[in-house]
C-alpha cells in the first residue's frame, strides 16, 4: 500500500519503529512500512494522531493531508526535503501571465473533452455488446464532444480567452452529465453535476473521488517545486489550488467518473455516502492509481504517468517543451 487514506471517526494513527500503526481503541488495525508509504490522507474529523508520526513523514517523503467536513482537502503537510527550488516557481510565475499559458490551457480542456469522450466509449461499447438502445446516445455524445473537441483547439486566444474557454467546456460538460443520466450510466437521482452541499449519493461520490484526486495531484505539484497556488485557467483566489485545480481536469473523468458509473448499482441502493460506500470509492481510487497506462511508448502506473506529467509542465514552463495532456485509451 503506497496511500493510506483514514475515513472513520474515532481511530488513532501512530509510529512505532518503522511501522505507521492505525488503532480504534485497544485494536491494533493495521501496520504500514514507512517506506512504503508516499501519502496519508486523514479524511475524517476525530481522527488522532501524534507529533511523532508528523516528523515521521516528514523524514521519509510522506505528505499529509487532511480532508474537512465537506470532504474537501484543507491542509496539506510536507517536509523540507520537497524540490522546492526558486528558479522553478519564479519560471512558473512568469508563464501564468504569459500567452503560453493560454495556449497551455487550451490543451488541458483540449484532454478533458477527449478523456470525457473515451469514458463515454469506454461504457458504450459494453451496452453496444448487450444490445442496449442507450449505446446510440452515447455514440451521438461522444461525436459531440469530438467537435468540441476540435472546436476548443482552434479557440482564438483573446483577451476574453478564459472566459470562451470555460464557456465551451461547460456547454460539452452539459451533453456529457446529460448523456450519463439518461442513459442509466449513473443512478436516477442524479439530476444534474453539483459540487459542494449535494445531497444526491452520486454527486456525493464524486465530489469525495475528486478530492481524493485533489490530493493525489497537489503531492504531484508539490514533489515537482511548484507553487500549487498560481495557475493558468483557474484564477487566484485566497486557498484556492489554482494548479492543483487546472491539473485536475485532464483525470476527472477517466479516474473519478469512471469508478462512480462503477458503482452506480450499489449507489442507486442507498440515499447518501455512507463509511462504507466512502471505503468503496478509496479503494477504487487507489486500484486506480496503481493501474497500469501506456504513457510515451512504455507502461507505467498510472500515479506515476501523473507525476511524469507535472515533471513535463516544468519543462513546458522552464524551456518552452511541448506539453500534451494526458489522453486515456478506451
Amino acid at each position: 500500500m503506497r496511500h493510506l487514506v483514514l475515513a472513520d471517526y474515532g481511530r488513532q494513527i501512530g509510529v512505532t519503529g518503522n511501522r505507521v500503526v492505525v488503532r480504534e481503541g485497544d485494536k491494533t488495525l493495521g501496520e504500514y512500512p514507512l517506506r512504503r508509504l508516499r501519502s496519508i490522507t486523514l479524511a475524517k474529523q476525530g481522527v488522532g494522531l501524534s507529533s511523532n508520526l508528523v516528523l515521521a513523514c516528514a523524514n521519509n517523503g510522506i505528505s499529509l493531508h487532511f480532508h474537512d467536513f465537506r470532504d474537501q482537502p484543507v491542509v496539506s503537510l510536507h517536509g523540507s526535503q520537497s524540490h522546492a527550488v526558486p528558479k522553478v516557481r519564479r519560471d512558473q510565475f512568469a508563464f501564468s501571465e504569459s500567452p503560453q499559458a493560454r495556449e497551455w490551457s487550451r490543451e488541458v480542456i483540449v484532454g478533458k473533452l477527449r478523456n470525457q469522450r473515451a469514458t463515454l466509449l469506454y461504457f458504450g461499447k459494453y451496452l453496444k455488446s448487450q444490445g442496449f438502445d442507450s449505446a446510440e446516445s452515447i455514440e451521438r455524445t461522444a461525436g459531440i464532444l469530438d467537435g468540441m473537441a476540435g472546436q476548443v483547439s482552434r479557440l482564438g486566444l483573446d483577451r476574453q480567452w478564459r472566459e470562451s474557454l470555460m464557456g465551451l467546456e461547460g456547454i460539452a460538460a452539459n451533453h456529457y452529465w446529460s448523456c450519463l443520466r439518461e442513459t442509466g450510466l449513473f443512478p436516477e437521482s442524479f439530476e444534474g453535476r453539483q459540487g459542494r452541499g449535494a445531497q444526491d449519493v452520486t454527486n456525493q461520490a464524486l465530489n469525495f473521488g475528486y478530492a481524493l484526486l485533489k490530493s493525489a495531484l497537489w503531492r504531484c505539484v508539490v514533489n515537482a517545486g511548484l507553487e500549487v497556488y498560481v495557475g493558468c485557467l483557474h484564477t487566484a483566489r485566497p486557498g484556492r489550488p489554482a494548479l492543483v485545480l487546472d491539473l485536475m481536469e485532464e483525470y476527472r473523468a477517466w479516474v473519478v467518473d469512471r469508478l462512480v458509473i462503477k458503482m452506480r448499482q450499489d449507489l442507486a441502493a442507498q440515499s447518501h455516502l455512507n463509511q462504507k460506500l466512502k471505503r468503496r470509492v478509496i479503494k477504487e481510487f487507489h486500484q486506480r492509481l496503481a493501474s497500469s497506462v501506456p504513457y510515451k511508448n512504455k507502461r507505467l502506473r498510472l500515479e506515476s504517468a501523473m507525476q511524469r506529467q507535472v515533471y513535463h509542465l516544468v519543462g513546458h514552463m522552464m524551456e518552452g517543451r511541448r506539453y500534451r495532456s494526458m489522453r486515456f485509451r478506451w
